[in-house]
């Protein structure tokens, strides 16, 4: 029988498999049948049977039931290797061993596992974020060190040219270049130079006495961010649907052809704010002292802004925006920080993202987002604004930015950020080719903000001259100190260092 070492001839039997414990089972009842029609009509008696070890019939029946050598199983069968892995897996259940999977190999392994790694990080980063506000967040020495020093773009443009308002809270208003925004054969004739770029290789904008003034700073390494950016695009262009507006209809029809919706805290003036969602409703308006505020938007503008908000995707995005910042101007992000904060406390205000710095955002749906060459002057003059390119183009044959005072234009590819100073640098898109769709999602600080509480709270013009003057400084003194907030090339690392401590 199958199972039974041809060599041993003692009656003990060896149970190797399934199989083999299946046919050794059948042996034994045919066994009992054959004794049970052997026994005399009375049958058989336990008690006595119990007594008597000694029995022919218990040796022969019980016995090779109970029997289980000690000795090493031998070897599997020649049939489980001969059939492959079905053999393979059938030898390994009958062993009732499983077979231990090891760490996947080649490329594909090293890509799982650094997804893994990832998804470790960023569920660390979370419960991190729970106890820490984008005020209190410090760089850390892996951030510092992991990048070197951007590739320099040389530009015949200063920072200290920048056409600012008094006190350098906002910048001058300028016109608009252009009724549509600009072709690439439009720059071609004007001769504008237009730099490459692959969205991932860092650049910084240098003026002559090696102020940066400007970042390209190209995309994180996760290695799902290609998927972050189709995800949020999805979602920006789900939205632009279901909202109803038309291109050019939206708040940003003066800049372009698109759909835009504007969130987060601003400060004007007026005293008009929306209050609650039950007033948004009826869209009523109630009034409450001067000072920062949430932006008015109607209620389905609202509805839609608030699905925006919560999309994971984009608050990714959100999130490597502000961290860009403090990694490329600490001493911008700290100015953020120190005048906001209070902002924020004073007025219970709540963050527009829960991991970014900035106040305010631009959602601009497209579907073919490309603005005029502007100026955003109600922002920071000395502060960035982030923007992010998303949206399915031709970055060689669309998309570019347009830095017209920096006097050259760079390529925009989808899932790359860039820092400008979007209060004094005139800068716009160039058109993309028809059928294909664009996105923006941009971050900034409106330059009101730190006005209202540098002045305690208060409007510039409830000031007394003397006050302005014990604030601010003397006439331009202001002006200088914000210059002092842009980092030179060769000094980054030490106002990293400065800022964040030792790095």
């Amino acid at each position: 029988m199958a199972g039974v070492d041809e060599q041993d001839t003692s009656p003990m039997v060896a149970i190797r498999t399934q199989a083999d414990f299946g046919a050794l089972l059948e042996r034994a009842m045919e066994n009992e049948a054959t004794q049970t029609a052997a026994e005399p009509a009375g049958g058989v008696d336990a008690a006595a049977l119990l007594q008597d070890f000694s029995s022919p019939w218990v040796f022969s029946t019980v016995m090779p039931l109970l029997s289980v050598p000690t000795r090493e199983a031998p070897s599997l069968p020649a049939n489980a290797k001969a059939s492959g892995a079905a053999g393979a897996r059938e030898a390994t259940a009958a062993l009732g061993k499983k077979k231990k999977k090891g760490p996947q190999k080649g490329k594909q392994g090293r890509i799982n596992r650094a997804a893994h790694k990832s998804i470790f990080r960023r569920e660390k980063r979370a419960e991190e974020r729970k106890i820490c506000t984008p005020f209190e967040f410090k760089l850390k020495v892996r951030m510092a060190q992991r990048h070197g020093a951007p590739e320099p773009i040389r530009v015949d443009c200063r920072a200290s040219e920048f056409r600012v308002n008094q006190n350098t809270y906002t910048a001058q208003p300028q016109a608009k270049i252009g009724k549509v925004p600009f072709s690439l054969q439009d720059l071609k004739k004007i001769r504008l130079k237009i730099v490459p770029w692959d969205g991932k290789i860092p650049m910084s904008a240098l003026d002559i006495i090696e102020t940066e003034m400007g970042y390209f700073v190209g995309q994180p390494q996760a290695p799902d961010w290609k998927q972050v950016i189709l995800d949020a695009a999805e979602a920006l262009e789900q939205v632009r649907v279901d909202s109803g507006f038309r291109p050019g209809q939206g708040k940003e029809g003066e800049r372009g052809h698109f759909v835009a919706f504007s969130a987060g805290v601003t400060h004007s003036p007026q005293s008009n704010i929306q209050a609650s969602a039950e007033l948004r409703e009826e869209n009523m308006l109630t009034t409450r002292p001067q000072g920062p505020r949430y932006r008015e938007n109607k209620p389905k503008e609202q509805e839609i802004i608030d699905r925006l908000l919560a999309t994971p995707s984009i608050q990714r995005i959100a999130t490597f925006g502000s961290r860009s910042l403090a990694y490329c101007a600490p001493k911008v992000y700290q100015h953020y920080a120190e005048n906001l904060q209070p902002i924020y406390d004073d007025y219970g205000l709540k963050l527009l993202f829960q991991d970014s710095i900035f106040p305010s955002a631009n959602f601009n749906l497209g579907p073919e987002t490309a603005c005029r060459i502007h100026v955003d002057c109600q922002n920071c003059p000395y502060g960035f604004c982030t923007i992010t390119a998303l949206g399915n183009y031709d970055p060689k044959k669309g998309g570019h930015l347009i830095l017209w005072d920096f006097g050259f234009t760079i390529e925009f590819p989808p899932s790359s950020t860039i820092l400008i100073p979007s209060a004094c640098v005139r800068h716009g898109n160039v058109a993309i080719q028809p059928g294909e769709q664009r996105y923006s999602f941009t971050q900034y600080c409106p330059g009101p903000l730190i006005q209202w509480h540098r002045c305690g709270n208060r409007n510039v013009g409830e000031l007394t001259a003397e006050e302005i003057i014990e604030i601010d400084g003397p006439k331009g003194a202001r002006r200088e100190k914000c210059r002092g907030l842009f980092s030179k090339y060769n000094e980054l690392a030490e106002d990293q260092q400065k800022v964040w401590g030792r790095l």
